[in-house]
């Protein structure tokens, strides 16, 4: 988003420690995130003012702390570094999908939404291992004529404009997804990253 290159890595659920554990009927989703700044200024990251994770019906969910987070994602970022660390969420157990926004806008830029499908398991340690995304696959390897969300993302990771794989090669299910689209086709999102250009 303008200066600020933006990168979701994977998604994992973690268990916490011998301590800290997610209360019944939910779970604590972490998202492996980093953030280059592409600009000649130092810039201020704030992993609670820039990213919102909401469930299917559109609603922001709690920030968690598991207790097994792998770096952070707040500071000052340096002209040309990179900052990569972990966002942790309480979930609903019934929930398997959810959007990710990243919102730099105390930085004056628009933002980028993510959809982001549960991991293919759940935890069985504090320390599970992190899901890697998919190998990329062509639409109907899945068994239909459409990528999944996997196999979409997968591809888009691979090098694929973001239109081709989430709005040509699969059906977006959320309004944030279909919103990208939308977006794409009036000119105001970059149909190569999916980010936020302007009108």
């Amino acid at each position: 988003m303008g200066d600020l290159e933006h990168t979701v890595h994977g998604v994992r659920y973690s268990s916490g420690d011998e301590i800290m554990s997610p209360e019944s009927g939910t779970q604590w989703l972490v998202l492996d995130v980093e953030v280059t700044n592409n600009s000649s200024d130092s810039q201020a990251i704030s992993s609670v003012m820039m990213w919102t994770l909401n469930d299917p019906e559109n609603r922001s969910v709690d920030i968690a702390m598991t207790g097994d987070e792998r770096g952070s994602l707040d500071g000052e970022l340096g002209p040309g570094r990179s900052m990569r660390g972990e966002l942790a969420y309480t979930v609903s157990s019934d929930h398997k999908q959810w959007e990710l926004i990243f919102s730099p806008g105390v930085l004056g830029f628009g933002q980028a939404i993510y959809e982001i499908p549960a991991p293919a398991a759940a935890p069985k340690s504090p320390a599970s291992a992190q899901q890697p995304p998919s190998a990329p696959s062509a639409p109907g390897e899945s068994g239909g004529d459409k990528f999944t969300y996997a196999e979409a993302y997968a591809a888009w990771e691979g090098g694929m404009p973001y239109y081709e794989a989430f709005c040509e090669n699969y059906i977006p299910t959320t309004d944030g997804g279909v919103s990208q689209c939308e977006g794409i086709q009036a000119g105001t999102v970059d149909a190569v990253t999916g980010e936020y250009i302007g009108d």
